[in-house]
């Protein structure tokens, strides 16, 4: 990771590209923010975008369509049959379709946040068949360490540790000291880092923005910076940097 002092202008200037990796669209049943609001607020920024709804592609792949000069990495944020967040990433529409399609529907549970019954395990090796990447999302949202589920919930992590490759360590609704777990839970298992704002309003997307060293490209170049895990840097609100 690396220490820097730019604005997003600056970073840009300096051969980085931005992108907030966790931000949800009205396709989630707990967000407001139109697709054209994110892309226009993202635009205004100069970052990029993951639209990572709740078990569904529709934002993303509207958002892919629409890009307005942005960005789009297509993703989906799948609930898995323990429970677990995992956030999903694809270079392209398409391959994220073919995926929620023979993947993710299969396993749906009629809820209304459509869960999936997946386990985190399989679901993650799933993600790497189909040349994606997948991602830990906030480990440690609103737990008490004191809670038998807390327990329950560090054993699931455990099972999945070797098949997710990344781990979100600043999540941009979380609380700190979440985030720092999140991050020591990261280092431990030697992942790689990445932060997103969990936006579910078009006002807070950009909060917190993952970036690496990447002049031009498009959703796989970004992806395949990601996975060297070198270059990086998280750029959290007020900024301050991992």
């Amino acid at each position: 990771m690396h220490a820097v002092t730019q604005g997003i202008t600056g970073l840009k200037r300096a051969g980085w590209t931005c992108v907030d990796m966790h931000v949800h669209s009205h396709f989630s049943p707990d967000s407001v923010a139109k697709v054209d609001d994110i892309l226009t607020v993202a635009g205004r920024q100069g970052i990029g975008i993951a639209l990572t709804d709740h078990n569904e592609i529709k934002g993303a792949l509207i958002a892919e369509k629409l890009k307005k000069e942005v960005l789009v990495i297509p993703g989906v944020e799948v609930c898995t049959g323990e429970g677990i967040d995992v956030l999903v990433y694809f270079s392209s529409g398409s391959i994220l379709n073919k995926f929620y399609t023979d993947v993710v529907v299969p396993n749906m549970r009629k809820d209304r946040f459509r869960t999936s019954r997946l386990p985190a395990r399989d679901l993650a090796h799933s993600v790497s068949k189909y040349g994606g990447v997948s991602c830990l999302a906030h480990p440690y949202r609103m737990v008490s360490v004191r809670s038998y589920w807390y327990i329950l919930h560090k054993r699931r992590i455990r099972k999945i540790r070797e098949a997710v490759p990344f781990v979100e360590v600043v999540n941009g609704k979380n609380f700190f000291l979440l985030n720092r777990w999140a991050e020591a839970l990261a280092i431990k298992m030697d992942k790689g880092f990445l932060g997103g704002s969990d936006s579910h309003k078009a006002r807070s997307v950009g909060h917190v923005l993952t970036c690496v060293q990447l002049q031009k490209g498009g959703p796989k170049e970004f992806l395949d910076a990601l996975r060297r895990k070198t270059d990086m840097l998280i750029l959290c609100p007020g900024g301050a940097v991992l």
